[in-house]
């Protein structure tokens, strides 16, 4: 989904598709592609809830409203996504890689409460 639809056409016009909707769809890719946690895809949310995704293979940059619009997509050069990456703002989020294998959390054990009786 597009953020902002009057604006739509503009951007697919500057940083094109096949079409408006291939556009779209391209920049939904991304957003999904971050949030499994594929390799080689970094994401960082800022502190007005905007999301940034970078593919650093290919160049792919978005950016996405808190609720997963997106707000803007383009390519950059591959030989600088790391760079601009670095420069916007918010923290990296931390997001689990697909099919990674998580230690399941053990609970220590606890002695058995031992019964309390009061002194008469």
């Amino acid at each position: 989904m597009w953020g902002r639809p009057e604006t739509l056409q503009d951007h697919f016009n500057r940083h094109g598709a096949n079409s408006p909707e291939e556009y779209v769809d391209r920049c939904q890719e991304l957003l999904l592609r971050a949030a499994e946690g594929e390799a080689g895809i970094k994401m960082k949310v800022a502190d007005d809830g905007v999301i940034r995704v970078i593919d650093t293979k290919t160049g792919a940059f978005g950016a996405y409203n808190l609720n997963g619009t997106t707000k803007t997509f383009f390519r950059i050069s591959r030989v600088f996504p790391e760079i601009y990456f670095g420069r916007q703002p918010g923290r990296l989020a931390l997001v689990q890689r697909s099919g990674a294998e998580i230690e399941p959390e053990v609970e220590p054990e606890i002695e058995p409460e031992i019964p309390f009786e009061p002194i008469p």
